[in-house]
């Protein structure tokens, strides 16, 4: 995607400098001749982008549309740019050779609004795909966002018997077991047993008092 976008700013520039020789006209030699260099210089970007494409299409998992978007723009702008090249110099030709001829000004006016033309399509092209990757991008990260987010939530612990019938009160279920009063809790977080054990060594107590008064009631009447 950078590299991508630093070939898509370089032919906004070349797009900018040859709107800004078609404003000012070839209204001489001179400045028809200067402009040789943004000729070079589209000639270098046509070639950049077909390396960039076959560099491109190497890499692993590299976007098919934009590598073969910026084989089909250099393909489109030799041409165009050889047409402005030739234009240009038959211009400069007849300007030195003072032949009052207006037809190499109407050529290379062609051959610039055709190039123009051209490199319009291909800047709004580039940008509208690299703008869909951007967004199949923007959309791959949600989806693993998503994903990562649902396998990171903590999972509830789910009780043993939480399945059981009886807890479900599965009408063949039995009768659940009685849950202790929360008073019968001893101080130590017990179930209350040291309580119970003292009720039943009191009553064992007892028991054994009356006996031991019966039997001695029992020998009396016998004496």
């Amino acid at each position: 995607m950078k590299q991508v976008e630093q070939l898509w700013e370089k032919l906004v520039l070349l797009l900018a400098d040859r709107l800004e020789a078609r404003t000012r006209g070839a209204e001489g030699s001179e400045e028809v001749e200067a402009h040789q260099q943004v000729d070079l210089a589209a000639q270098r970007l046509a070639d950049e982008l077909r390396e960039g494409a076959e560099k491109i299409s190497q890499q692993r998992d590299a976007p098919p549309e934009l590598w073969r978007a910026l084989s089909n723009i250099a393909d489109g702008m030799r041409p165009r740019v050889q047409g402005t090249v030739d234009a240009r110099r038959m211009y400069l030709r007849y300007m030195k050779l003072d032949v009052p001829d207006v037809a190499p000004s109407r050529r290379l006016t062609r051959a610039s609004e055709t190039e123009v033309s051209g490199l319009e399509k291909d800047v709004v092209y580039l940008e509208s795909l690299l703008d869909r990757q951007k967004l199949e991008d923007l959309k791959e990260l949600m989806r693993q966002l998503n994903s990562e987010r649902r396998s990171s939530r903590p999972h509830r612990a789910v009780p043993e018997d939480a399945g059981s019938a009886g807890a479900r009160g599965h009408p063949g279920a039995g009768p659940a077991a009685p849950r202790a009063h929360p008073g019968a809790d001893g101080p130590d977080g017990g179930d209350g047993q040291g309580i119970r054990d003292e009720h039943l060594n009191a009553e064992a107590l007892k028991q054994l008092s009356e006996q031991k008064d019966m039997n001695d009631a029992s020998r009396r009447s016998r004496s």
